[in-house]
């Protein structure tokens, strides 16, 4: 991977960004903290979950290391959904910056991880887009199972101006 390939990338993710917040604007205020799929997290708990690697890994990528504590999972100060995509919001942001600091340099370097692999950057990269689709998934299931219809998977021109490419 090089980085105008990791751009293509990110601005990818970008779109799934905005798809994920409009997930979760649909969701009933009181569902927020619900388990409408028994044994699977809360929408509030996938999404901050989700979000602690959109925004830890990039710059985990530019220093060669993530912690627990570059990937914080703070749902318990979350309290509305308001909350959640302020959070989500800045974590994408704070993954935006890093991203720009990231040269093929990074992206072949070794990043260790708190949860065990030691892998090259370009790979860390693409957790985000596992973490961000598998995650987006459980949310439209959930968002079906309250009764909602989520937005379309692939419709990204809906996205708010401000999820979409500057």
């Amino acid at each position: 991977m090089s980085t105008p390939m990791l751009q293509a990338q990110w601005d990818h993710i970008r779109d799934i960004h905005g798809i994920f917040m409009r997930l979760m604007a649909a969701f009933p205020k009181d569902k927020l903290d619900a388990h409408p799929i028994p044994g699977m997290r809360t929408p509030k708990e996938i999404a901050v979950h989700a979000y602690a690697y959109v925004g830890g890994i990039p710059a985990a990528v530019v220093k060669g290391k993530l912690t627990a504590e570059d990937a914080p999972e703070p749902v318990d100060k979350i309290k509305s959904t308001e909350d959640v995509l302020k959070h989500c919001r800045e974590r994408f942001e704070m993954g935006s910056k890093a991203v720009a600091q990231i040269t093929d340099v990074h992206l072949k370097g070794m990043v260790t991880t708190h949860w065990g692999p030691t892998m090259p950057g370009f790979a860390m990269m693409g957790v985000i887009n596992d973490e961000t689709l598998h995650h987006r998934g459980q949310l439209y299931a959930m968002l079906r199972a309250c009764g909602v219809e989520p937005p379309f998977l692939w419709d990204f021109e809906h996205n708010l101006a401000e999820d979409k490419k500057k």
